[in-house]
């Protein structure tokens, strides 16, 4: 544009004599040159820099790699179907008990290492109903490589997730939207499990979180 400018300002100044009508022509176009000199057009300031999802910068599993199963996706600050928590998450299961607290070590198989338990195991009879602790999108169901066995987990927005692992078989899939209290699943032994349990997980920005503080659990 700078370019075809200058020769139009050339062809006027070469063809109009002193003195012509046209001098505020010549005085436009060259306010015009100016003006694009001092302000050149910039792609990149026309490019909005996207935010980063505050979940994708801890170090607790990664939000964008599928080939990790349950760990590979996370919550977001609003779900895909705009289904979101109620923020007051009611227990998994009626009539638990809590087999294992939060953050005590225990020995995992996928490292054949000890690590703080991520999570609380609630039992009850084998087959009883799990259900969503609070509403959302489910966002992962199948089979946990690492030890979880049958899991699913589901976004609450607000980049909160649950997590429901060990259990016999479950009734929902991914995409589907859940409400406080639907059942999603039934209690099972699958996976590392020494015996019928859900274990249950709060997954707040992609930190393991202790269950007990966002519900109130007998």
């Amino acid at each position: 544009m700078v370019s075809m400018l200058i020769i139009l300002l050339l062809t006027v100044v070469v063809t109009t004599p002193l003195g012509n009508s046209n001098a505020p022509l010549l005085q436009g176009i060259g306010n015009l040159l100016l003006s694009d000199a001092q302000n050149p057009f910039s792609p990149a300031q026309h490019i909005a820099t996207p935010t980063a999802t505050p979940a994708l910068t801890t170090l607790e599993g990664s939000c964008n790699a599928p080939y990790m199963g349950l760990w590979g996706i996370c919550a977001t600050a609003v779900t895909d179907s705009g289904v979101m928590g109620t923020g007051d998450m009611q227990p998994p299961m009626k009539g638990e008990r809590i087999t294992q607290g939060f953050g005590l070590p225990e020995y995992q198989t996928w490292c054949s290492c000890v690590k703080p338990h991520t999570g609380i195991d609630l039992a009850t009879a084998y087959g009883n109903p799990v259900m969503a602790s609070d509403s959302g999108q489910v966002i992962w169901v199948g089979w946990d490589w690492s030890g979880l066995g049958n899991a699913v987990k589901i976004n609450h927005g607000h980049y909160i997730a649950t997590v429901y692992g060990h259990l016999a078989s479950y009734i929902v899939h991914v995409g589907q939207n859940v409400n406080k209290g639907d059942v999603i699943a039934y209690e099972g032994s699958t996976g590392a499990s020494s015996g019928p349990h859900v274990h249950f997980m709060v997954v707040d920005n992609n930190h393991f979180k202790d269950p007990t503080l966002y519900m109130t659990l007998p």
